[in-house]
Formats: C-alpha cells, structure tokens, sequence
C-alpha cells in the first residue's frame, strides 16, 4: 500500500497472550444477505459435533441472498440441515451463519499436502 503495509488476504485476530492467530482468507469470507460469515468458523462448530469428522464450508451463489452457505461433511450419521443449525445455535454461533444446504459425503478430496481441494469440493457441490 501507499504507507508500506503488504496485504497478504489473511484474516486473523490477536489472542488473550498477544499471540497473531490466523483464521482464514479474505477471499473465502461468504457474503450472505449483507453479513460476513466465516466459513473456518461454521466449519469449526460443525466438526464439534459428536458425528462429524470433517467439514468444509463455502459459498454458493444466489441469486436473492448473494451467497448461499454450503457446508460439505463427513459424517458417521446423516446430518441435515435443521440438524447442523440447531447444532450451531447451540453452540452459540448466529443463525444467519448456519448452513443453508448440507452435503454428506464418504470422503473430502484431499491435495497431495492433506488439505481439502476446494476446487474439487466446490464441483462436488454444484454436480450434488
């Protein structure tokens, strides 16, 4: 920027010790109905529930809210989307952040480095 700063996209916080935390990137922030939603932060609630073992959460366009919340899991039952907010309201997170479509599957598709190929998540979802 013109007073020196690098924008790197990340998103982060400072914790109680003073320590930088980052949480996720900028450009995967959802923007549903005018409120930011966090999609490490949805994912993070839904993986705390007794059946999920991973969950990823993105963005799918709409054409009324402008992103619609889409949250993709494994899971060891199957976990609709009354379930999944019920959970995150529980949880204390906002209803406007829960997902708006769930997508159950056996396994995420993983790079070679072990994390989840977004691309190949976002097709899954759109071909679900």
């Amino acid at each position: 920027t013109a007073d020196g700063w690098f924008r790197t996209g990340d998103l982060g916080s400072i914790d109680a010790d003073g320590y930088l935390r980052i949480t996720g990137r900028t450009k995967d922030v959802i923007i549903r109905a005018g409120e930011n939603v966090d999609p490490a932060e949805v994912a993070g609630a839904l993986e705390s529930h007794p059946a999920v073992r991973q969950a990823v959460v993105l963005g799918e366009p709409d054409d009324r809210l402008g992103e619609r919340v889409v949250a993709v899991l494994v899971a060891d039952e199957p976990l609709d989307r009354e379930a999944a907010r019920d959970w995150m309201v529980a949880q204390g997170l906002a209803r406007f952040k829960a997902p708006d479509r769930v997508v159950v599957v056996d396994v995420l598709p993983l790079l070679p480095a072990g994390k989840p190929d977004k691309a190949a998540i976002e097709r899954l979802v759109r071909d679900a």
